[in-house]
């Protein structure tokens, strides 16, 4: 296998992984805030009961986790950012798939979540 044809299957599996993490980061958020927004309605309506503020702490902990886990993919994607522009360059193509869009989801993503993990913790602190 020539260099060319290395790169080529390098450059594939670039573009692979990045439309498979953007698919992948929108399904987490969707799941995310599925189950956030049905464990608060029921919150909200089981109010009066002392032991349903605990019900908050899994989609606290769901927020802080994928808040640091978007955080670190986010750092992480910076390399693979900088292999597809690299491989761009060595094949001679004018343009590539910019991977910073993922990154800026990613960040974006995190901020939401750990937005929501301050009013957890306010709901779950100061609320009840």
């Amino acid at each position: 296998m020539d260099d060319k044809e290395l790169l080529w299957k390098q450059y594939e599996l670039h573009i692979s992984l990045y439309k498979s993490y953007l698919e992948l980061i929108v399904k987490v958020n969707i799941f995310y805030y599925a189950v956030t927004g049905a464990i608060i309605s029921y919150y909200f309506t089981h109010a009066d009961d002392q032991l349903i503020k605990y019900s908050l702490i899994l989609p606290l902990v769901m927020s802080i986790a994928l808040g640091g886990f978007f955080i670190r993919g986010a750092w992480l994607a910076k390399i693979p950012r900088k292999e597809v522009f690299s491989i761009r360059d060595k094949l001679g193509l004018e343009s590539a798939p910019d991977i910073g869009v993922l990154i800026l989801l990613l960040v974006i993503f995190a901020v939401l979540m750990l937005l929501v993990a301050s009013g957890l913790l306010w709901l779950l602190l100061f609320w009840c």
